[in-house]
Parts: C-alpha cells; sequence; structure tokens
C-alpha cells in the first residue's frame, strides 16, 4: 500500500493512528491521497483526501470505504513564520480538542465538520476531520463570492455560535473561561503587529487610490476623507477591542470566516464552518471578525441591519432554548439584559463591517464599470 503522489502520506502510521481513534471501523486494504482542496484555496496548510478501501474481516467479501480529509502543516518554514502558521496550527488543534466540544453541548445541531482526531503523529500535527463533501456539502466560487441568502444561512449559523457562547458561559462559567485560555488571538496581537499592519494599511491604500482615480465628479471626497482619517488608526482600535474586551460582551469568534472557509447544501439550505485557527473568545463588537465578506452586491443598510437581526434573533433562540434546557426556565432572570448589550454590540459591529466593506464593493464596481466600458 503507498500514496504516490505529492499528497503521499505513510499509510502504516495513518492505519495505526486510524485504527487508535476508532477512526476507521474495517480493514485498511487501500488508500489513495490526493488534494482535499482546489489550488489557491488554502495557504496556511496542506489539505488532503484520503480515499480508505477495505473489509469488516478476512472472510467478509463486503467491501467498505470512508473518505476523510486530514490537515497537516505546509513544508516551507519561511512561509509558516511569515503567516505565522505554527502558532495557527496549534490554535486549530487546541479549538478542535477544547472549543468545539464544549460549543457543542449547547447547540441544537453542530456548525463543525467532525473532528476524529487533532493532534501530532510521527510526522508532525495533524487534524483529521470527516470529509463534508462526502456529506453533500460544496464549497461556493470564491470569485463570485455569496449570494444574500448564502449571507443569511451563515449568519443564523453564527447566531449559533454566539448563543452557546453565552449559554456556556452563563451555565458553566469557569470551564468556559478555562476553556477560552486555550486558544488566543493570532492576528491583532503584539508578535503579529507588523505584519498584519502593513496588510490592512495597505489594503486600504490601494482601495483610496482606486476611489481617487474614479472620484471626477467629486461625489466620493468625503468618503475618501472619512477613510483616510481611519487608515491608519483601524488596527489599533481593533486590537484594543480585542484585547480589552467587556466580560459580558465576549463570544467566541471564529475570526477568519469568508466563502474559502464555510461550505453549504446542494439545496443550500444549510452550511458548516472549518478553518478554526484564528479562533479565539473576544468582543461581540468584533463580530466583524466572523461576517461573511464576500456578498457581491452594494450594502445598504436595510442589509446590514437585517443581518444583526438574523444574528440577534438566532441568539436569542438559541441561547434562551439551550439555558431553559439544561435550568427547566429557572434561575436566569439577567439573560434578556445580557443578550439586549449583546444586540447592541452587534449592531455597532454591523455597521463598522458596512462601512469597511463598502471601499472593497465600490471599487469593485467602479472596476467592473470600466471593464464594461472598454
Amino acid at each position: 500500500m503507498a500514496c504516490e503522489n505529492e499528497y503521499e502520506e505513510n499509510v502504516d502510521s495513518l492505519r495505526k493512528l486510524f485504527s487508535a481513534n476508532n477512526i476507521v471501523s474495517f480493514n485498511i486494504q487501500h488508500m489513495k491521497c490526493s488534494a482535499g482542496s482546489s489550488s489557491g484555496d488554502n495557504y496556511m496548510s496542506v489539505v488532503k483526501r484520503i480515499q480508505i478501501r477495505g473489509h469488516r474481516n478476512t472472510n467478509d467479501h463486503h467491501k467498505d470505504s470512508k473518505s476523510i480529509i486530514i490537515k497537516r502543516q505546509i513544508p516551507s518554514l519561511s512561509r509558516r513564520q511569515l503567516y505565522r502558521c505554527d502558532e495557527a496550527f496549534c490554535n486549530e488543534i487546541n479549538a478542535y480538542n477544547h472549543i468545539v466540544p464544549l460549543l457543542d453541548r449547547y447547540m441544537p445541531d453542530t456548525i463543525f465538520p467532525k473532528c476524529f482526531y487533532a493532534g501530532h503523529d510521527g510526522k508532525g500535527e495533524i487534524i483529521v476531520l470527516e470529509d463534508l463533501k462526502e456529506e453533500g456539502f460544496r464549497m461556493q466560487n470564491r470569485i463570485k463570492g455569496l449570494e444574500l441568502n448564502h449571507c443569511e444561512i451563515v449568519m443564523k449559523q453564527l447566531a449559533k455560535l454566539h448563543a452557546a457562547s453565552i449559554a456556556a458561559k452563563q451555565l458553566d462559567n469557569e470551564m468556559f473561561r478555562d476553556k477560552c485560555k486555550q486558544v488566543r488571538e493570532i492576528v491583532y496581537c503584539k508578535e503579529a503587529e507588523e505584519f498584519y499592519r502593513n496588510i490592512l494599511e495597505t489594503s486600504i491604500e490601494e482601495s483610496l487610490d482606486s476611489l481617487r482615480t474614479s472620484n471626477s465628479d467629486g461625489c466620493l471626497t468625503e468618503p475618501i476623507k472619512l477613510i483616510e482619517k481611519l487608515q491608519y488608526k483601524l488596527f489599533g482600535k481593533i486590537q484594543n477591542s480585542i484585547s480589552n474586551p467587556t466580560d459580558h460582551m465576549s463570544v467566541m469568534c471564529h475570526g477568519d470566516l469568508w466563502v474559502n472557509n464555510i461550505m453549504f447544501t446542494t439545496t443550500n439550505a444549510d452550511c458548516k464552518e472549518f478553518d478554526e485557527e484564528a479562533y479565539n473568545g473576544t468582543n461581540a463588537i468584533n463580530t466583524t471578525k466572523s461576517l461573511p465578506r464576500d456578498h457581491k452586491t452594494r450594502f445598504k443598510r436595510r442589509i446590514h441591519q437585517a443581518f444583526a437581526r438574523n444574528l440577534f434573533c438566532g441568539v436569542v433562540s438559541h441561547a434562551g432554548e439551550a439555558i431553559y434546557t439544561l435550568y427547566k426556565g429557572s434561575g436566569f432572570a439577567a439573560e434578556y439584559i445580557l443578550i439586549a448589550q449583546y444586540y447592541r454590540g452587534v449592531l455597532q459591529a454591523c455597521t463598522l463591517w458596512a462601512s469597511c466593506m463598502h471601499v472593497d464593493i465600490a471599487c469593485g464596481d467602479l472596476r467592473s464599470q470600466q471593464y464594461t466600458q472598454s
């Protein structure tokens, strides 16, 4: 048995890992290793699809099969250091071992792929996940972006995540705080500040250049001035809010929820999120870290308010249900006060998100107009 391609794995090592963690219930005869994601979909890790075939026992001619996803560190050490991949991969391992099991206790149904194992083997760090593609989930085209209905589905799932955080914090505060210590901020932190601050400020400058070029009639002058004032302050503002969260506003945030980290069912009725390397417990006002960033129409006030309502209503419903189920409806009169405070934070977050996204969307619209005219 061998995996003879660029995604090669030590089959004997994997077989031992699968057996020790009850990942595969049959005797493995063959493994086929291939890319688990399309080119350009992932740059923080190597994603592989392992297709396994075998049978129950030596006398059983009925064949079984299973497809799973494994994640490994990227081989380039320089790239790992540049993007802080080691810290990200460690954070993701801890998220699957500590955060996901805790939050799943307070969700009616999980928003995560099943994690069979997250840790180390003879080759290094490894994460073993269910293959969502086998369960009928598909990624959307990252170039086209998400439609509004996709974003609404994501908001409902995000509501489950934040509701589970609120329920866990209120019903088992000590456990929640202990688990939160297992993950940490990997972008808006002192260690990564120079690199990511430069990326953010450069992105804003490129957006401003595009807006200035298109400002022939002066209609964009005021928005440009406002963005200029924010350009060199935004990273610090976000960093300060994340580093000094208000306790009642703290929820678990995904941190990198965009089209490449979400898979939808073929009917677009459900979705699951993955790539948990940026997970962190932080201020709900930083919901911008988790909001879907790929809607292709211009954001209007009614759209981001609708997103806030979807998120808020979902949080009220799921948090209330989880708390009522476990406490039988007693002893939590402060629930509505906490959620109301959370809602105010979400509204602020959605407003900030829409304002920031307006730059990229405006530039995208202008570029589309230029292409059409040419």
